[in-house]
């Protein structure tokens, strides 16, 4: 059950980052199972990671469970 509250959790933070930045940013997700590739090319060893990428460069990266109001924040600050 604890795995499923925290997909929930991550799920919620991820809609309201949506919603909170929209017309902003582009937001995309990626099933690490299904595309072990992109896993690779970014380098990915923990679920959940977000990676923030400016001129298709990151230039951020989370890894865990985040408060909503750091992403936002986060993202905010390279959106100049």
């Amino acid at each position: 059950m604890k795995t499923l509250s925290k997909q929930i959790m991550i799920y919620a933070s991820f809609t309201v980052l949506i919603v909170a930045m929209a017309g902003q940013v582009k937001v995309g997700k990626c099933n690490v199972d299904e595309a072990p590739k992109i896993s690779e090319r970014f380098e990915i060893r923990s679920i959940p990671t977000l990676i923030i990428l400016k001129d298709n460069q990151e230039v951020e990266r989370f890894v865990g469970v985040q408060r909503e109001a750091d992403l936002i924040s986060t993202l905010k600050k390279h959106i100049k």
